[in-house]
């Protein structure tokens, strides 16, 4: 098993309301984790404090009246009034949807015996309006399941930030800051081997 990590991440295609087209990638720490409505074990509420500004929350609802468990969870609409059906939404910074039509997979979940999380790990998809352009997040709380952020070339998806700068055969992390400088981290799995050119990817940050 790999380390265990907490993190939120998303893809987002050009156009798309809650996530503008970016990429990005948010450790807990230097970001700050927390978990919102803790106690149902139908619905869970999560959410991300940018260090430095900023802010991003996920809401997964497995349906009226049954528990969150390990699998697929398809058809969802938004969370908070998904009714029987199962729940998915993820908004921030003042964007979010009306309506949602997604899907998560939950990997991994356990609660304690008062409803707070112990580790999670989720896949989730959503759509603005159930057309608009798919917004794509993983979700890690204290969890090993691996990140395809961290994935080596092969496995990784075709994305912009999924190069190899030390020939070791494992994706690196490229970030840009608004105002032009880059920095990179040179991973192995969720490991950050080397970081020396980055001075704290917070606000401003994203992954290219």
């Amino acid at each position: 098993p790999g380390e265990a990590l907490t993190l939120l991440g998303f893809r987002s295609q050009p156009g798309d309301w809650v996530g503008g087209g970016a990429t990005s990638l948010y450790l807990a720490p230097p970001n700050l984790y927390e978990q919102f409505n803790v106690g149902p074990s139908d619905n869970i509420g999560i959410g991300f404090a940018v260090e430095g500004g900023g802010w991003w929350d996920l809401m997964l609802a497995s349906g009226t009246a049954r528990s969150l468990i390990p699998g697929t969870y398809e058809d969802a609409k938004r969370a908070s009034f998904s009714g029987a059906s199962p729940g998915v939404d993820f908004f921030g910074n003042g964007h979010g949807c009306n309506e949602v039509k997604g899907r998560f997979v939950l990997h991994d979940i356990a609660l304690d015996g008062a409803g707070k999380i112990l580790k999670l790990a989720a896949d989730f998809e959503q759509r603005c309006e159930g057309v608009g352009l798919p917004l794509t997040g993983e979700v890690r709380i204290n969890s090993s399941v691996p990140s395809s952020f961290f994935a080596p070339d092969a496995a990784a998806p075709p994305l912009a930030h999924g190069f190899d700068t030390n020939a070791d055969g494992r994706a690196d992390i490229m970030w840009q800051h608004t105002d032009g400088r880059q920095a990179l981290w040179q991973v192995v799995g969720p490991t950050i081997q080397s970081a020396a050119t980055l001075v704290g990817a917070s606000t401003g940050w994203s992954v290219v």
